[in-house]
């Protein structure tokens, strides 16, 4: 399965409530291990497209909790039911994995089954192994590539179409992030969150301990 990093441009900043008028403008995805394949649209009709389309895909966005929304409000307005089913996962029918807290950890997204074979796309968040900004997470891993700034005051209307500047923007967040779980992946740090990743280390630090005790087995 391969793994990508996307994320939403909308209207309005992420610090704030999401509405039903609130849209995608624009959108960023860049793939794990080959950051030049990158791709960018405007539709969240066609980055559903994508996802749909070809092979099972893994996609993290850096704050699920927040672009997960605008998946959630497509796919009920696409058809889809939310299903707890563990084994039949019916055809277009997503689950989630959100705690007491509402934090988002994941959004599987079945868009068809075949003998128990599914076609899928995950969602997850980068968030939860990268706990920092964007910005922050350039600077922490020494990467060349620097997170830009665009004006979010800015008009965008329906059928806006992004200028060289967004489209820089948009890279790069998407190549930041993808860079860094990169190099988290390629470590073995391949666990949802960072506290599983050092709860792993940690066990292979003590040659495989037992969970509980801590202890070598």
């Amino acid at each position: 399965m391969k793994q990508y990093v996307a994320d939403f441009e909308t209207t309005i900043p992420k610090t704030k409530e999401i509405t039903e008028t609130t849209r995608v403008w624009g959108y960023g995805i860049a793939e794990i291990g080959d950051i030049t394949n990158f791709m960018c649209g405007t539709q969240l009709d066609e980055f559903m497209g994508w996802c749909k389309k070809g092979e099972n895909k893994e996609v993290f966005f850096h704050n699920l909790k927040f672009d997960g929304a605008f998946l959630i409000q497509w796919l009920f307005r696409n058809g889809f039911t939310y299903s707890r089913a563990k084994k039949d996962k019916p055809d277009k029918s997503f689950s989630c994995l959100i705690s007491s807290m509402g934090q988002f950890y994941s959004i599987e997204v079945i868009w068809s089954s075949h003998k128990k074979r599914y076609r899928k796309t995950e969602f997850k968040d980068s968030l939860k192994k990268l706990p920092f900004p964007v910005k922050v997470i350039a600077e922490a891993f020494g990467l060349e590539m620097k997170k830009g700034d665009i004006d979010y005051k800015t008009e965008r209307p329906e059928g806006h179409q992004l200028t060289p500047d967004e489209i820089d923007y948009i890279r790069n967040d998407v190549q930041i992030v993808a860079q860094a779980l990169g190099i988290q992946f390629d470590q073995g740090l391949t666990q949802m969150t960072v506290g599983s990743d050092s709860f792993t280390s940690y066990k292979t630090m003590l040659g495989g301990g037992d969970k509980k005790t801590g202890q070598k087995r």
